[in-house]
């Protein structure tokens, strides 16, 4: 979710886009076209630490206590609400 945020946010505002997964990268690319996006790195930082283990998976899948999840969640919309404010 986080993600394709931050990439509409790119293409929103004509920024460099790359196929990438990488939330800090992205984040780098969103503060190229607005350094107020800074507000952001606490939360790309905790989610893109989850994004390889649950994307490609090497052994069997970690168990997210409900805890996780709800702290990602709320990380994934704090990155939505910051966006959605830039672009409306």
């Amino acid at each position: 979710m986080a993600e394709k945020y931050l990439k509409g946010f790119l293409v929103y505002s004509g920024g460099k886009l790359e196929k990438v997964h990488d939330l800090i990268k992205l984040l780098n690319e969103c503060k190229k076209v607005s350094s107020d996006f800074d507000d952001l790195n606490d939360e790309c930082i905790f989610l893109n630490a989850y994004y390889i283990e649950t994307r490609y998976p090497l052994a069997a899948p970690v168990d997210y206590s409900k805890k996780e999840a709800r702290e990602a969640l709320s990380a994934a919309e704090r990155i939505g609400e910051f966006v959605v404010k830039r672009i409306i």
